[in-house]
C-alpha cells in the first residue's frame, strides 16, 4: 500500500484442506495497483503453492547428504581395505614361505619373491606373472612331469600336503613341503589352484642327524648291555665250573658214600643249570626254543625260604621273601630264572653305592598283574616283584 512490490517465496503454512492439518508451502507476490493519477489504489497478490517443489528439494538435499556421507564412509572403507591388502601383500612378499597360484592352464597368476628366488635357484629360470609352466620347463621334461603331477591333483579339486625333493641336480636339489589347495572364483567355480611351499631341507637333515645319533646311542647301549650280559654269563659259567671242578677234586679223594652222592647231585645240578643257561643264550639269538611250562612250588623250586638276605655284590644285598604257603605256578623255570636275573641286574645298575634288592612272592586271588614274574593256569596266582617295597 506504500507503493513497494514485495515477494515471499516458499512461505510455510499449516493448512486444513482435507479435514486435518498439514504442512504446506506457498509463494506470494504483492504488487501495488495505481489509479489514473498514479496513486496506490489497491494491491494485487499472486499466490502459487510450492509444496511439491519444497518437498522434492528437501528430499534431494537429504539424498545428497546421505550420498556425501556414504561416499565419505566408502572412501574410508576403501582406504582401510587397501591398507589391509597392503599389509597382507607385504607379509606375503616378505615371508620366506613360497606362495604362488596358477589357473587351469598352468598360467602363473601370482607369485611372491621367495617363490621366484627358489624356482630360479633349483631350475635356473625366474618365473614371472603370466608365465606358463610347460613353457618354463620345456627343456626339463622330467622335472616338468614331477611338478605337473602335483598341480594336476590340485587342479582336479584335491587339497593335500606332500614332501618331496625338487630341482635340477646340476643346480640345486632341495626338499620342500608343499601344501596345495583349489582356487575358486566369485561364482564358486574352480579357476585354478594355489600352494604354500616351505623349504625343509635343513630340517630333514637335522632329523637324519638326530636319527643317526639315536641309532649310535642305541648301538652303544646295546654293546654295553651285551657286555654286561656276557660278564654275567661268564660269572654264571665260572660258578658252574667251580662246582664241577670242586666235585671232580672231591671224587678223586676217598670220601664217604653219602658225601659222594651229595657231590654227584651238586654236579648234576650244575650241569642242569649250565644246559638251561645255554638254552637261554640260544633263545636270545632267535633259535625259536619253545616254552616248556610245568607246575612248580616257587619256594621249593627256587630254594627260597620265608626270608633270605643274600649279599649280591659290594654293598648291595638281595632280600628274598617268599610266603611258605605259596600256591603252585605253571611256568618255564628257565624263563622264570632268567627274568629274575634280568630284574636283579637292572636293579643293581640302578643302585648307586649301598642298597637292597627286594624280591617277594605272595598269594593273590583274582588278580592279574602285568609285571608279575609268574602266572598260573587257574585264577589263583602268586604275584612276584611288585608287592615288595622299592629299592632303598
Amino acid at each position: 500500500m506504500a507503493g513497494e512490490a514485495t515477494y515471499r517465496e516458499d512461505l510455510p503454512l499449516i493448512m486444513n484442506r482435507r479435514g486435518f492439518d498439514e504442512q504446506t508451502w506457498f509463494t506470494f507476490s504483492y504488487s501495488p495497483v495505481r489509479d489514473e493519477d498514479g496513486a496506490v489504489a489497491g494491491i494485487f497478490c499472486a499466490v502459487a503453492e510450492t509444496t511439491e517443489k519444497v518437498v522434492a528439494e528437501k528430499a534431494l538435499r537429504n539424498s545428497e547428504e546421505a550420498l556425501r556421507s556414504l561416499n565419505a564412509t566408502l572412501e574410508a572403507r576403501v582406504a582401510d581395505a587397501l591398507a589391509e591388502r597392503k599389509v597382507l601383500a607385504d607379509i606375503v612378499e616378505g615371508t620366506d614361505i613360497i606362495v604362488n597360484r596358477r589357473d587351469r592352464r598352468y598360467r602363473l597368476l601370482g607369485i611372491n619373491k621367495a617363490g621366484q628366488q627358489a624356482f630360479e635357484k633349483v631350475y635356473g629360470v625366474r618365473p614371472e606373472i603370466g608365465d606358463n609352466l610347460p613353457s618354463l620347463l620345456a627343456d626339463k621334461p622330467a622335472h616338468l612331469a614331477q611338478i605337473k603331477a602335483y598341480w594336476d591333483r590340485a587342479l582336479a579339486g584335491e587339497q593335500f600336503t606332500e614332501t618331496d625333493e625338487f630341482g635340477d641336480e646340476t643346480l640345486a636339489r632341495r626338499a620342500f613341503e608343499v601344501r596345495f589347495s583349489p582356487l575358486f572364483g566369485p561364482d564358486g567355480r574352480q579357476i585354478g589352484a594355489y600352494q604354500f611351499v616351505q623349504d625343509v631341507t635343513e630340517r630333514l637333515r637335522e632329523q637324519e642327524r638326530l636319527k643317526q645319533a639315536e641309532e649310535s646311542a642305541a648301538a652303544r647301549a646295546e654293546t654295553e648291555s651285551l657286555g654286561q650280559l656276557t660278564g654275567g654269563v661268564a660269572h654264571d659259567f665260572n660258578n658252574l665250573l667251580a662246582v664241577m671242578s670242586g666235585g671232580v677234586q672231591l671224587l678223586d679223594r676217598p670220601i664217604e658214600p653219602a658225601q659222594r652222592e651229595r657231590v654227584i647231585a651238586g654236579m648234576r645240578q650244575a650241569v642242569k643249570r649250565g644246559a638251561a643257561l645255554t638254552r637261554h643264550l640260544l633263545a636270545s639269538r632267535g633259535s625259536g626254543r619253545s616254552i616248556r611250562k610245568r607246575s612248580i612250588s616257587p619256594s621249593t623250586s627256587m630254594g627260597c625260604g620265608r626270608s633270605s638276605p643274600v649279599r649280591c655284590a659290594g654293598d648291595i644285598q638281595v632280600d628274598i621273601q617268599f610266603d611258605d604257603d605259596l600256591w603252585p605256578i605253571e611256568v618255564d623255570t628257565g624263563e622264570l630264572e632268567l627274568a629274575l636275573i634280568n630284574l636283579c641286574v637292572n636293579a643293581r645298575d640302578a643302585i648307586s653305592g649301598k642298597g637292597t634288592i627286594g624280591i617277594a612272592a605272595r598269594n593273590r586271588r583274582g588278580l592279574s598283574v602285568a609285571a608279575s614274574m609268574a602266572t598260573s593256569s587257574s585264577s589263583r596266582s602268586p604275584t612276584m616283584g611288585s608287592a615288595f617295597p622299592p629299592i632303598n
